[in-house]
């Protein structure tokens, strides 16, 4: 269904989301498509001057609600075009001087780094990806990529970090 949703939009667009436009490029999973972003970025709970991580962050949505309070959002994402579309829509939200975007997979452009805050809305199907924008939602067929974000995301936190995470009762 997700795949098939992604077919019928396959072209740019810019979505109305809790008061701000969000840039959708082709090849980057829209957020309108799962509740789960729309959800995480209208109940994110970032502190005045936190320090913030985006894991996976594909459009940016979370980094743009993210960036209201905090004193710096990096995102991060495995598809070069999601790392665009975030960069675009920091822009378009006036935010782009509070967030940074890097390429890279799960936690390794962030290496040594701690943060205050982890946004994560991982992909939760059990499947293998078949290329990057399949990997908005498949998780490997035995969930590895859920498996290697638990058994790294501690380093990344310090004892008073908040880690906000949405999960699907599907895988």
């Amino acid at each position: 269904m997700l795949k098939l949703s992604h077919k019928l939009l396959n072209f740019s667009r810019i979505e109305k989301i809790n008061g701000k436009l969000i840039y959708v490029s082709p090849g980057v999973f829209n957020p309108k498509i799962s509740l789960s972003s729309v959800f995480l970025a209208k109940n994110l709970e970032v502190r005045e001057g936190d320090y913030v991580l985006d894991l996976g962050c594909g459009t940016g949505i979370q980094a743009v609600f993210a960036a209201e309070k905090a004193r710096k959002v990096v995102a991060t994402d495995v598809n070069p075009l999601a790392v665009k579309c975030t960069w675009i829509n920091a822009l378009i939200n006036g935010v782009a001087g509070k967030v940074e975007v890097r390429l890279g997979d799960l936690f390794e452009p962030v290496k040594g780094e701690v943060f205050d805050l982890i946004i994560f809305n991982p992909p939760y199907l059990p499947v293998n990806p078949q290329g990057d924008l399949d990997r908005a939602w498949a998780a490997g067929a035995n969930l590895e990529l859920l498996k290697r974000f638990l058994a790294e995301v501690a380093s990344h936190m310090h004892r008073e970090s908040l880690l906000e995470v949405v999960f699907s009762t599907l895988s």
